[in-house]
């Protein structure tokens, strides 16, 4: 009889971050999901249904797009700003589906949108604490499957995405989403990321310096970065090739066992700062953080 029960209930997407990553301890967002999301989900009378692939493939890609479309609910925590969230949140917005925002308080928030409520709780998970945040997940999770909480859609006035009445390949519906909707969502991020961005790289003036040597001659930047995959690197380098303005060579060398020092090469008038955050914002998508920036003289 309760398995009966159980397979009866409805399906709540879980988008979070999987992995480890930045500041937390290890195991930390397991245990938010095991502690926090996971019983609220059930105690409002959903089933908890996440992806636990990290990487992205044909498999894990239509386990997102069935989620995103077919789940009656989802839940998204945005806790340091996991690119691939934020990514899964635009395609589910796409679609004007339910979904309740949740954060911890370690990080700012995101979306400073009228009408979009965030749930917040305790990255330390005391007890106190912990019962909280899931019974105020609970309730969010209760209102917003009565239509009391708006979808960014709504807020924004956009259309929602629709692929019923025309036949539509995977890659196609990959291509629109982020040509459109996560542009947008990436433009809400970039509005606090970029202030952050112009307080840490070493100081607003060394920033926005801009560099014009002679046109033969070759400026050279060295940065450390910390990357816990090194089978990404390479991509992760392939891609600042052809996305960073200016850049035309890359030497890499492993200083330890998750710490690269990367030597870019330009040979054109650059802005440091606009180069700067082309490397971080690349490099926030790749999961790889950026330890040190610095001249080579």
């Amino acid at each position: 009889m309760l398995e009966s029960n159980s397979e009866k209930k409805e399906k709540c997407f879980v988008i979070m971050p999987i992995s480890d990553q930045g500041d937390y301890p290890v195991g930390h967002f397991t245990k938010v999901y095991e502690q926090i999301i996971k019983p609220a989900v059930e105690e409002a009378g959903y089933e908890a249904y996440r992806v636990d692939e990290n990487s992205i493939c044909d498999a894990i890609i239509d386990k997102i797009f069935s989620a995103i479309q077919d789940c009656p609910m989802a839940i998204c925590d945005l806790s340091n700003r996991n690119p691939n969230v934020l990514y899964e949140l635009g395609l589910r917005q796409a679609y004007d589906k339910p979904v309740v925002l949740i954060q911890d308080d370690k990080t700012d928030k995101i979306f400073d949108v009228s009408g979009i409520s965030t749930v917040f709780y305790k990255s330390e998970r005391l007890y106190e604490e912990v019962i909280e945040a899931r019974e105020n997940i609970k309730k969010a999770i209760l209102s917003t499957k009565a239509g009391k909480v708006n979808t960014l859609a709504k807020v924004i006035k956009v259309k929602t995405a629709d692929f019923s009445q025309v036949e539509v390949s995977q890659d196609d519906k990959i291509n629109v989403i982020l040509e459109g909707i996560y542009s947008e969502i990436r433009e809400l991020k970039n509005k606090k990321e970029t202030k952050r961005l112009s307080q840490t790289i070493e100081g607003a003036a060394y920033s926005a310096r801009v560099i014009d040597d002679e046109p033969d001659a070759t400026i050279q930047i060295s940065v450390i970065v910390k990357c816990n995959n090194s089978a990404i690197i390479e991509p992760f380098l392939d891609t600042l090739l052809v996305k960073v303005f200016g850049l035309n060579t890359v030497v890499h060398d492993q200083i330890s066992g998750n710490i690269w020092k990367l030597c870019l090469g330009f040979n054109s008038r650059i802005s440091l700062f606009r180069v700067k955050e082309e490397i971080i914002q690349i490099a926030t998508d790749f999961e790889i953080s950026c330890e040190q920036f610095a001249l080579i003289e």
